[in-house]
């Protein structure tokens, strides 16, 4: 049995009308803004980040910035937001499709944190997310993360051989050559877990003030201090390097005028610290009670090396003597000297007798030595001789 129609209702044209216009409107919303891939809500267009995706049609990112901040300041079931970190915010990131720049991180660290008084003026998400959005950054995505980037294989790091292919030769020579000198000095490494880019300014640093003072490898007291003040000095340098990075961004100059007094002000403290920790210490030289008198002359230089039996410090004194320079200055000096003083006959009778009784005894002398060479070069054949004799092996030395 067929059900009869319902009869269509029949509206006016003002109704109509109001009609077609609510549905234009709910187009248009549609058309505004955009559904969170996360949420599965469709929200507004200020809901969501703009897409630094070139390829992106809609021109907003994937997820909305509540679904975003979630996830960075990692938000779980109980609601409760957490500090966000460099693993959270990169999660954020690769959902929103934006990338993660180190160089971007950095600086937004330092804007969040007021250092000087430990108040923490907003949170590294909300920094990076708006410093990511500047203009230059337009056209990266996810995938032009810093976290992509090749591994230099060229760069080795261990407890006891550190290379890095960026240093030049003579650096890694001096590099290395300090860090032995430390451990030797000292017995342990006392940088070893400081960062690798770091140590060649940490080792070249302290084996000046282990060298200050003869009983600077004695006094640990002193050596620890020395150790604090050379890494005061290095978080000094590192301000300077971020303040100079933010100088550079004039764009946002005035913006990043707060967070360059905050480290000025840190580093005038650091400063202060290492400047009082010097004076209490005796270490520098102003306010050292202990300074050994010619301890900085190229004397006293001389006879630390000698003390510390750096073979290198040794000089052949008979190359210097005999040297054609010296020999010069010794003629005209000798020269001057008869000269000035207008021998006579009586004065040069007496000085013969004088050379010939120097001549005879250093003649003694020499016979003396003379023998005693011989006695060693002919025990050093003998010992060469017996040496291959047995076919004994010895380790770096050639002796054929």
């Amino acid at each position: 049995m067929a059900t009869a129609k319902e009869p269509a209702t029949k509206i006016t044209v003002a109704q109509a009308k109001k009609k077609i216009t609510d549905l234009e409107n709910k187009i248009q919303t549609l058309k505004d803004g955009a559904w969170c891939h996360m949420c599965d809500k469709h929200k507004s267009a200020d809901a969501f980040y703009i897409s630094t995706d070139p390829l992106s049609k809609s021109g907003l990112t994937p997820i909305c910035k509540d679904c975003a901040k979630k996830l960075a300041l990692k938000v779980g079931k109980d609601g409760v937001e957490h500090e966000p970190d460099k693993t959270s915010v990169q999660l954020a990131l690769r959902y929103l499709n934006k990338p993660f720049l180190e160089k971007v991180w950095d600086s937004s660290v330092l804007e969040t944190e007021n250092i000087v008084s430990g108040r923490v003026k907003s949170n590294y998400w909300n920094s990076y997310i708006k410093n990511i959005a500047m203009q230059n950054y337009y056209g990266m995505t996810f995938a032009d993360s810093d976290i992509f980037a090749p591994i230099d294989m060229s760069t080795t790091s261990n407890n006891e051989n550190e290379t890095v292919s960026d240093y030049s030769e003579e650096l890694l020579s001096s590099f290395s050559q300090n860090k032995k000198d430390v451990v030797r000095l000292l017995g342990y490494d006392p940088f070893q877990k400081e960062a690798l880019e770091d140590q060649p300014y940490l080792y070249a640093s302290l084996i000046g003030y282990l060298d200050s003072s003869e009983d600077a490898n004695e006094d640990r007291l002193k050596t620890s201090s020395s150790i604090e003040i050379v890494k005061g000095f290095s978080h000094i340098e590192k301000i300077n390097d971020m303040i100079t990075l933010l100088m550079r961004d004039v764009r946002n100059l005035e913006k990043n005028i707060s967070t360059i007094k905050n480290l000025e002000d840190t580093k005038n403290k650091i400063t202060s610290s290492v400047l009082n920790l010097a004076k209490d210490n005796g270490i520098s030289l102003k306010h050292s009670v202990n300074a050994s008198k010619g301890e900085n002359t190229w004397t006293g230089k001389v006879k630390k090396m000698k003390e510390m039996n750096l073979l290198e410090a040794e000089t052949n004194l008979y190359d210097v003597e005999y040297s054609n320079g010296l020999s010069q200055v010794a003629e005209i000096s000798d020269a001057a000297i008869i000269k000035q003083i207008r021998l006579d006959e009586n004065d040069f009778h007496d000085m013969l007798i004088q050379q010939r009784e120097l001549i005879d005894k250093y003649k003694k002398v020499a016979d003396i030595n003379e023998e005693k060479a011989r006695i060693l070069l002919r025990e050093n054949y003998d010992l060469k001789s017996l040496i291959n004799e047995h076919g004994i092996e010895l380790e770096g030395d050639n002796h054929d």
